[in-house]
């Protein structure tokens, strides 16, 4: 193949071949990550995957050529990886010596005992390790693009590949592409699709829907469509608020990014590159070997000319071309299709979405012959993918886990006016299903006249699907609530270990270790620090648990019905102290609390649980609890509440035990000298969620002006909602004059405005 390549004699790229193409990438990777423009201002790291074959060399040549040119923004520094398979003997020599620069050195992280080299499936394997390693490296260095040498045959291979495996859809057949997320690295943050925080009020608007706010409304009516009935279905209520907090939970952004620069080259040009400019490089014999891997075969029967002319490089570039078009076609489809839909609340505490749903007659209503089945199969071939796009927001799994040929049992029983013309006998469908694991449930909403503007979960009724088919003419909105489908066996659990420095009680100011940041349940971001305990509370012995040592074992589980009672005790508890002791005092004074959040009452725990979390979603919950002993609870993260609970550590002296002679009580508040007192705070991020489905928020569902939000990253130790001081806020100060005595944060229910009576 190389023989025949050099006999060719095509062009080498030239840097400013090669920057044009840099340039558009970076646009591309700009628009897709929509919610920060790139800046050319400013220069930024990149990172280069480079082996020593032509391919990565003629990039990390190309990209030196581009700079010493000046093709490039200012102040632009680039930096090698070279990653060690570890497969034979002095790989790690031969990769540093083919680099031609100082890059950094990669080494697998094979598990204990495991010989690369007899690995059956070595390839797979070793491509799962080099991305994380890879990840990992650029993350560290807070590089967010990796360029790679992947080229034109390389796609027409992969390709090849999933037509073997059966694939038929266009996203699979569109080949590689040139910009996209780091695969193999879910669950590291600031690798995978995180790192940055959004709040929902930067979120963009389209034009499109700008311009549905400023018109009549008859206007209205006719740029929406034949769905405004549905739109209108509760008119005392809509527009939808949503409840103060439901978003205050800040999304992930970022991440790591791949840029593949030569998917439009042939190798030919690539080689052809590396021999006219004196670039070393080093060939992989395996490589082309057709009895060792099937990519290997397909290579050489693609060299060799070998295979029929339909399965031949010039028509795979055919079939490319073709599936990337009908992929773009497909996402322009879906985007209209989802404009079409209302978005009546999303609560990002929980995980639950109620949206309501079109039906697709409006798709429908724009193609004379509806009955035809190449039609019917493009409207369902839309409503997959959108319907696909709307259960990631809640899906405990990656985006684009479920195929979309898994969903057309969904789809029939989502829109089934869409699947039937007037012949056509109804159907027997389920209305709940899952899938995904996301609950589908169809609801209607309660007749709430003298209600307030907040859609509460309590306040649906179920529905039957049928009605839609049996009752067309009525104005039934298509509404459906998505919440995590409940765990069954085996439950998600984050591990932390809380360092506990051996400090003195003078440096109470001090701030401790974050811990790394863990993916619970593929859905929520969440890391954990230790703080000295600021309010000292009752130990009662009935859930009292102390530690030694210098870690405090933590865990994050869902809540359990089992929970429930232990939770409702500690409430009672902290209820009667506040009750009958004046209690502690803090020295700081009222402030939002960068801990797990207030304390929570009995009052405030049932409503939340009623309002937000009914039914089986409260144990889809993530809550804090102590890893060993009776694992109490010791708050909500994405609730942002915490119950009334010290973590507590015994102090040694030099004989192994701590000195009590003075017999001081410890179920009191007071700080017995034998113990170290200690809180935790936790920070919660969200996954990260489709960018244009988060603009259907913002359109839909109104956002009061309770809070602010600012662009955080992961450099920042705090990610902190801010309230603008409520009037509820001045009227708990006040009565905490009357008491004469600094404002106790721990008993003031900030949730909602004070009642004496609580």
């Amino acid at each position: 193949m190389a023989l025949r390549t050099l006999l060719a004699s095509p062009p080498p790229i030239t840097s400013l071949e090669f920057s044009k193409v840099v340039s558009r990438l970076q646009r591309e990777w700009s628009w897709l990550l929509k919610e920060v423009p790139y800046d050319t201002t400013e220069g930024r790291p990149l990172g280069l995957a480079v082996s020593g074959g032509p391919d990565s060399m003629a990039l990390a040549f190309l990209f030196k050529s581009m700079i010493s040119d000046g093709l490039c923004y200012p102040n632009l520094t680039v930096k090698p990886f070279v990653v060690d398979h570890r497969a034979r003997d002095g790989s790690a020599n031969e990769a540093q010596k083919v680099a031609g620069f100082n890059p950094d050195i990669l080494t697998l992280d094979w598990p204990d005992g495991t010989i690369p080299s007899e690995v059956k499936d070595f390839e797979g394997q070793a491509r799962r390790l080099r991305f994380q390693a890879l990840g990992k490296a650029c993350g560290a260095q807070g590089i967010q693009e990796l360029y790679l040498g992947h080229h034109q045959g390389d796609n027409i291979e992969t390709v090849l590949m999933r037509l073997i495996r059966g694939q038929r859809h266009s996203s699979g057949l569109k080949g590689i592409s040139q910009v996209a997320h780091i695969p193999e690295c879910h669950g590291i943050y600031g690798v995978s699709e995180s790192g940055g925080l959004m709040g929902h009020k930067y979120i963009k608007v389209s034009e499109r829907v700008d311009k549905l706010t400023q018109v009549s409304e008859p206007e209205r009516r006719a740029a929406i469509g034949s769905h405004f009935h549905e739109l209108q279905r509760y008119p005392k209520i809509a527009p939808f608020e949503r409840f103060r907090e439901d978003l205050d939970i800040p999304i992930s952004y970022g991440g790591v990014h791949l840029f593949r620069p030569f998917l439009a080259f042939p190798k030919s040009r690539l080689l052809s590159t590396c021999l006219s400019n004196e670039v070393p490089f080093t060939m992989d014999a395996t490589n082309f070997d057709p009895t060792l891997t099937v990519r290997n075969t397909l290579r050489h029967l693609l060299s060799t000319d070998a295979l029929p002319i339909a399965l031949r490089g010039p028509s795979i570039l055919s079939v490319i071309k073709e599936n990337a078009k009908a992929t773009n076609n497909l996402t322009i489809a879906s985007d209209e299709y989802l404009k079409q839909m209302q978005i009546i609340k999303l609560d990002l505490r929980t995980g639950s979405l109620l949206i309501n749903l079109c039906t697709g007659s409006s798709i429908a209503s724009s193609n004379d012959d509806t009955s035809s089945n190449k039609h019917l199969s493009r409207l369902r071939e839309i409503q997959a993918f959108s319907i696909r796009r709307i259960l990631d927001i809640v899906s405990p799994a990656p985006k684009n886990a479920v195929p979309l040929d898994k969903l057309s049992r969904a789809i029939q029983t989502i829109f089934p006016s869409a699947q039937l013309n007037k012949d056509s006998p109804i159907p027997e469908k389920q209305d709940i299903f899952t899938i995904g694991g996301v609950r589908f449930q169809p609801v209607k909403l309660k007749s709430m006249p003298d209600s307030g503007p907040h859609v509460f979960l309590n306040k649906l009724n179920e529905r039957k699907q049928k009605d839609l088919v049996l009752n067309p003419h009525i104005p039934v909105p298509n509404l459906w609530l998505l919440t995590r489908q409940p765990f069954k066996g085996e439950t998600p659990v984050a591990e932390f270990n809380l360092h506990i420095p051996n400090s003195s009680a003078d440096d109470d100011a001090a701030e401790y270790p974050w811990s790394d940041w863990q993916l619970w349940d593929d859905r929520y971001w969440i890391r954990l620090q230790a703080a000295k305990a600021e309010i000292i509370y009752p130990r009662w012995k009935s859930t009292s648990a102390d530690f030694a040592g210098s870690t405090i074992p933590l865990i994050v589980r869902p809540l359990r019905p089992t929970d429930m009672k232990a939770i409702q005790k500690e409430l009672s508890h902290h209820e009667y102290w506040v009750r009958t002791s004046r209690g502690p005092t803090v020295q700081s004074p009222l402030r939002p609390r960068k801990v797990l959040g207030p304390i929570m009452t009995t009052r405030v725990f049932n409503d939340t649980l009623k309002k937000h979390a009914p039914g089986m979603l409260r144990y889809t919950l993530p809550v804090l609890a102590e890893a060993g002993g009776q694992q109490r609870v010791l708050g909500f993260p994405t609730l942002r509440y915490r119950l009334p609970i010290n973590i507590t550590r015994r102090l040694y002296e030099g004989d192994g035990s701590f000195d009590n002679s003075a017999g001081l009580d410890t179920r009191s508040h007071v700080r017995d000298p034998g113990f170290a007192y200690w809180t935790v705070k936790s920070e919660t991020v969200y996954k990260n969620v489709d960018h244009d489905l988060m603009k259907l928020v913002q359109r839909d569902v109104k956002s009061g002006d309770d809070y602010e939000f600012s662009w955080k990253t992961t450099n920042d130790s705090e990610y902190l909602w801010k309230p603008k001081d409520p009037k509820w806020v001045y009227k708990a100060e006040r009565r905490a004059r009357r008491l004469s005595r600094t404002p106790d944060l721990d008993k003031i229910d900030i949730s909602r405005p004070h009642n004496s009576s609580s």
